[in-house]
């Protein structure tokens, strides 16, 4: 009896791990960057241990020439390159129905990190495939991945030469259908709009201006209602980051400024208090029916900036330089409780420390101040909100 694997047996072993790895390391669910590449590998390790008994006997014999070993190996890893390939593909078809439903609802700006590619991509966007890899799971659709591996070995037997024609035509047609889905996926939203630029047509269209005779007139007339679209819009979102200035205060001011986490307001991370007001204010925007008064000043933006009226630098420099102000200064003042506290109890513990060397302060004051300095924020939220609405709702007027 031998003690050792045969030759022939590891041969057909190297080359179902081949095709196992370049499989294992694309597909949905298992092959995300966010699982070490060793969790990868051992399950494709795993998985050619069991196919081994079952398929190694279609191996073929081990070639003369080590070139011919070489070239087998590079055809399986091709094979599963391909068939990963293009199960990855199809996933991106719920990335573009998350990019086209962010453009359509203006949140295309809206950015953050998304554990599904190398890239940050839009918020919906990043949903929607974390979203895609939940249904895989629970719809055991990695099942059927398994199964898909196992019978690739019926459509591409060893002995086969690697299907280039094939594998290009199916990664075509595969790209073609998951745009076509994304499209699909984000109509109920692609119609809204749709709906909505229908509904405003009659009462902007009287004040649209005759087509212009020239393409640069037509480009003109597009560029100059886009920068004002971006105007009001980046007026809007700067005010949002008085929240994030009063997240900042109150993180440093409660010695909490080092707990970071991802702000999906934000293309970068930010504190955690900092995150969380954020997201807060995007609460109150819908729960007081702030993005109501978004579609009222987008329609009053066509009486204050009409066709015909040139691009209001002046004043929307004027005015950005406003927000931003007032965004600092509203900033300070939501953090205003907790900066008063720190103050005092930093005053505190230093005449505690003068009076008593012996005593360790730091120690004591540090969780104290983290506690207590957590507490007057969370007694200060509800009037925090309620300025903040005062103030938006205030600086939307702005537009009419």
């Amino acid at each position: 009896m031998e003690h050792y694997a045969p030759a022939q047996q590891v041969f057909a072993a190297g080359l179902v791990f081949a095709r196992m790895a370049a499989i294992v390391m694309l597909i949905p669910g298992f092959g995300e960057t966010f699982v070490p590449i060793r969790i990868r590998l051992s399950l494709a390790l795993t998985l050619a241990f069991v196919l081994v008994p079952v398929i190694g006997g279609a191996v073929p014999p081990i070639p003369a020439a080590v070139s011919g070993v070489a070239f087998a190996v590079i055809k399986e890893t091709a094979i599963g390159l391909m068939i990963g390939t293009i199960l990855r593909i199809f996933l991106s078809s719920l990335a573009a129905a998350g990019e086209v439903v962010s453009i359509q609802t203006t949140l295309g700006f809206a950015q953050t990190a998304n554990p599904t590619q190398a890239a940050p991509s839009t918020t919906v966007a990043t949903f929607l495939g974390l979203m895609g890899l939940v249904l895989i799971m629970v719809t055991n659709l990695h099942h059927l991945f398994l199964t898909a591996i196992v019978h690739s070995y019926v459509l591409f037997p060893f002995t086969r030469d690697l299907p280039l024609a094939d594998a290009n035509t199916l990664a075509v047609q595969t790209f073609s259908r998951s745009f076509s889905l994304g499209l699909q996926l984000a109509a109920p939203v692609v119609a809204f709009s749709l709906a909505l630029a229908l509904l405003l047509s009659p009462v902007v269209g009287g004040a649209v201006p005759a087509l212009p005779a020239t393409v640069s007139g037509v480009a003109g007339a597009v560029i100059k209602e886009t920068a004002i679209g971006l105007m009001i819009g980046a007026i809007l979102r700067f005010f949002l980051t008085s929240l994030a200035a009063a997240g900042e205060i109150v993180s440093i001011q409660s010695t909490l400024g080092f707990a970071q986490t991802a702000n999906p307001t934000q293309a970068a991370p930010s504190t955690a208090i900092g995150a969380f007001l954020g997201l807060m204010g995007l609460v109150l925007i819908m729960t007081t029916n702030l993005h109501h008064l978004f579609i009222s000043a987008i329609v009053r933006s066509y009486a204050s900036f009409p066709f015909h009226k040139a691009v209001p630098v002046r004043d929307a420099g004027a005015l950005a330089i406003q927000t931003v102000g007032r965004s600092f200064s509203l900033g300070v003042q939501l953090a205003a409780p907790v900066m008063a506290f720190a103050f005092i109890f930093n005053i505190a513990t230093g005449l505690v420390g003068r009076v008593m060397p012996q005593f360790q302060v730091f120690f004591v004051a540090s969780p104290l101040m983290v506690l207590t300095s957590l507490s007057i924020f969370a007694l200060s939220l509800g009037a925090v909100g309620m300025v903040w609405v005062d103030h938006y709702r205030e600086l939307i007027g702005v537009f009419g």
